[in-house]
């Protein structure tokens, strides 16, 4: 009988408990299928497959079987306990079997263990096995028995009663293939993580090379390990999403929202730039203080100062955090220390837990410098639609002397305040001038940025 595609797509799903796994491939793997899992060493590979066993007895009641070639039970349970994943009570419950096999040294052992591992599946009726790694079977056997092994084993017995098998592969550095290769043939779903170096960190990146019956792309797409477990990267989704509200929040400087209409619309993207000095992060600060004393939330990201000098600046405007009734929220981060991916889920995490009404990102440049060019390029572009997609009102700021240099958020930004800074008889003016706005076509020169004494933000308008 011919199998359509569209058939084998309909085949009976088996979830990961990694969200966004699933919805790569198409809502899990195909029960019954086998799965190489290859990778480099700190790859992830024990993790991710950890994962699929524990979820699996815990979210959907499916017994798991994990034997391990490397690693004893009391290493492996205290390791994963690490993420979250309390393998010692799921045992205690029956719904999980760990064997190890440290001590086989010829192919003799090796019969005696997966015959064994047969066992256990039967008899406990368990429905998922990861096998770590199958690069200890390879050592011990020829391609040609490898092959067999895997094809009347782990395809016709396992396959048959349903269970779902994930094949641990360690692959040197450099290499993107086997040892010995016949692995990648016989099997359905072929999964690689790669550790690739990043200036001062390292990325993580996952393939989908193979999936066989199921219309899930072949793609390459980021992800993490924190101590909540694998985290996956969703690529974006194509769509542009989002729009600004007709309702406003005030800056705070009168001339401001007499130019703006009334001041930033809400769910709006809005940029400031200007060369150092200029007053953009002052000018922010200025925007956060008002809004919160006016029972706005707001949430204050720095990237160039710690949040004690961002409370000293407040004290210097008259101000302290008890005046804000935890309306205003300062975090700060030294981009150079983490992946851009280990930030985005970071800021994502901040704003689920303050749920800011308005989110301000003050030093974008440093971001910047940290990521390179083609990196910041590209996540601005994500994260823009992510953040106007979900509704959120954003400030960032960032060092340029615009538009004589690229911002590359100027484009979907949907106010654009610039600060040009003049040397006028050997007195410094500040120039704020409304490049970008909904409510406005043209550029429109605002006034002169003055700041007092107590760094407090006023505008001197011409004739003034």
């Amino acid at each position: 009988m011919i199998r359509h595609l569209g058939d084998e797509m309909n085949m009976e799903r088996v979830r990961t408990g990694i969200f966004e796994l699933d919805k790569l491939i198409g809502g899990g793997f195909i029960k019954g299928s086998l799965i190489l899992l290859m990778g480099h060493p700190g790859a992830g590979k024990t993790t991710l497959a950890a994962s699929f066993i524990y979820y699996g007895a815990t979210l959907f009641d499916e017994k798991g079987v994990y034997l391990n070639f490397n690693e004893n039970k009391e290493d492996f349970y205290k390791y994963m306990a690490g993420f979250g994943m309390d393998f010692e009570r799921i045992e205690k419950e029956g719904k999980f079997k760990y064997m190890d096999a440290l001590a086989i040294i010829d192919q003799n052992d090796l019969d005696d263990v997966i015959k064994m591992l047969i066992e256990n599946v039967i008899n406990y009726g368990a429905k998922r096995v990861v096998i770590d790694s199958l690069s200890t079977i390879t050592d011990l056997l020829s391609p040609e028995k490898t092959r067999a092994l895997l094809s009347n084993t782990f395809n016709k017995i396992f396959r048959k009663l349903g269970v779902t098998t994930i094949l641990i592969s360690d692959v040197p550095y450099g290499e993107i293939r086997t040892r010995q290769g016949v692995e990648e043939f016989v099997t359905d779903t072929i999964i690689v993580l790669y550790i690739k170096p990043k200036a001062t960190v390292y990325e993580r990146v996952l393939e989908i090379r193979k999936m066989r019956g199921s219309g899930a792309p072949l793609i390459m797409t980021p992800y993490i390990i924190n101590n909540e477990g694998f985290k996956i990267i969703l690529p974006p989704s194509g769509q542009i999403s989002g729009s600004y509200d007709l309702e406003k929040y005030e800056t705070g400087i009168k001339e401001l929202d007499l130019m703006l209409n009334g001041g930033i619309n809400k769910r709006s993207l809005v940029g400031i730039v200007g060369p150092a000095g200029s007053g953009k992060s002052l000018l922010s600060l200025h925007i956060a203080v008002h809004n919160a004393l006016k029972g706005n939330k707001v949430l204050y990201l720095s990237f160039s100062e710690s949040e004690a000098q961002l409370n000293q600046k407040l004290r210097l405007m008259g101000y302290s955090l008890d005046d804000f009734k935890d309306n205003l929220i300062f975090k700060s981060l030294n981009p150079f220390t983490l992946s851009k991916y280990e930030m985005l889920l970071y800021f994502r995490q901040l704003l689920t837990d303050y749920k800011p009404d308005i989110y301000i990102v003050d030093s974008l440049e440093r971001f910047r410098w940290a990521l390179g060019e083609g990196d910041f390029i590209d996540y601005v572009q994500r994260r823009v639609d992510e953040l106007k997609g979900n509704g959120y009102t954003t400030i960032v700021n960032m060092n340029a002397m615009y538009p004589e240099e690229r911002v590359y958020f100027d484009n979907v930004a949907d106010t654009l305040l610039v600060i040009r800074v003049d040397l006028d008889n050997d007195k410094l003016k500040r120039k704020l001038y409304v490049c970008k706005s909904s409510d406005l076509y043209t550029i429109n020169f605002v006034g002169e940025i003055v700041i007092d004494e107590n760094r407090k933000i006023s505008i001197r308008t011409t004739g003034q």
